[in-house]
């Protein structure tokens, strides 16, 4: 071969390698190109995705926190309310007691009463209501008993 001829063939050479760089270049940007593509359209519809995703947890945060102030709330109706049966039972056993002693005051005062009539008016007493000498009772047990032995009323 001739010098001229390789000359020229290494002119095509240095040409094809040039070539071959530059196209080389444009692979590479174009595969750049279409992987910022390919991640932008992946971004958008992650973000999508991603915002649904973060409102989801945020639902579920809110569920959460919910569930715990019901299990809160719960346990202190039933502290509440074993409590407001500890004082309701408690209350009922007070007035209970309080009735009874009513009752004994009562009967104590009406007994004290009756002492009081008696020790006021001595044996003329018709009956234990009337303190005088004649009854006018109606249905009271002395009135009663008389009339039954056929005894007139004093």
């Amino acid at each position: 071969m001739s010098e001229e001829v390789e000359l020229m063939l290494l002119a095509d050479v240095r040409s094809l390698e040039s070539e071959i760089r530059r196209i080389t270049k444009q692979r590479d940007e174009a595969r750049a190109n279409y992987a910022f593509m390919v991640e932008r359209a992946a971004d958008e519809k992650l973000d999508g995705y991603r915002e649904l995703g973060a409102r989801c947890a945020a639902a579920e945060n809110e569920r959460d926190a919910a569930q715990a102030k019901a299990v809160d709330y719960e346990r202190d109706w039933y502290a509440a309310k074993s409590e407001f049966g500890a004082a309701m039972a408690k209350m009922r056993e007070a007035l209970r007691a309080a009735e009874k002693r009513e009752l004994e005051a009562l009967a104590e005062l009406d007994e004290a009463k009756a002492e009081i009539t008696r020790l006021r008016w001595g044996e003329e007493m018709a009956c234990e209501n009337t303190p005088n000498s004649s009854c006018e009772c109606s249905g009271c047990e002395t009135a009663r008993e008389r009339a039954e032995k056929g005894e007139a009323t004093p």
